[in-house]
């Protein structure tokens, strides 16, 4: 009503697949006086959050040369409250790594939270897609904006306090895009979700 864009958000009945109920969802708009549907998903519910397995994205890398703040200049374009990027590790054309820190509580970021704790870290996810940004620049000269994900799994409760390491591994790239697979890692190497595609 003030401008802001009307979103709905859609779902159809849970359905048990393998064990866990399936929501299908997706997010709709408006534009130009049609319908547009900005992204679909499916979400999986369960009793239990689900087993880690063993890590699978190792790329080799390269030193990143520092420092570590300068990617907030040149290619990255966030504000103060988006520049999550603690440290990079390395990056090749395999891939890129980082350090990377939480976002602060819901209320700081939204005026009447729906809770006290992000179960997703808003700020830690956008840092994967900051990364792949600095890496298509760095490997190919130019960003890469995210467009897409093939899914998204997360096997506790809430990221670490301490930070989380984020190691990408790019499985097939081009002239204008890139994929990679995708985890987020504590600071003791434990893994804490998973981002393919």
């Amino acid at each position: 009503r003030d401008g802001a864009p009307a979103l709905r958000i859609l779902t159809a009945p849970a359905r048990e697949e393998a064990g866990v109920r399936v929501v299908p969802v997706e997010l709709r708009g408006r534009a130009e006086q049609r319908a547009v549907l900005h992204a679909r998903g499916r979400i999986l519910l369960a009793d239990r959050l689900p087993e880690p397995g063993k890590s699978s994205v190792h790329p080799r890398l390269k030193p990143f040369p520092g420092p570590d703040d300068r990617i907030y200049h040149e290619p990255l374009f966030h504000g103060p409250d988006l520049r999550g990027i603690r440290h990079v590790e390395g990056c090749s054309e395999e891939g890129i790594a980082a350090i990377v820190d939480r976002a602060p509580a819901p209320s700081r970021w939204i005026r009447k939270p729906l809770r006290s704790r992000w179960i997703a870290d808003p700020l830690v996810l956008d840092c994967a897609f900051q990364l792949m940004i600095v890496w298509s620049f760095d490997q190919r000269g130019a960003g890469s904006l995210p467009v897409y994900a093939g899914s998204y799994r997360q096997f506790r409760a809430s990221f670490p306090e301490d930070g989380v390491r984020i190691a990408a591994a790019v499985s097939d790239s081009g002239e204008h895009r890139a994929v990679a697979d995708i985890e987020f890692r504590d600071l003791s190497g434990a893994l804490v979700a998973r981002l393919d595609g």
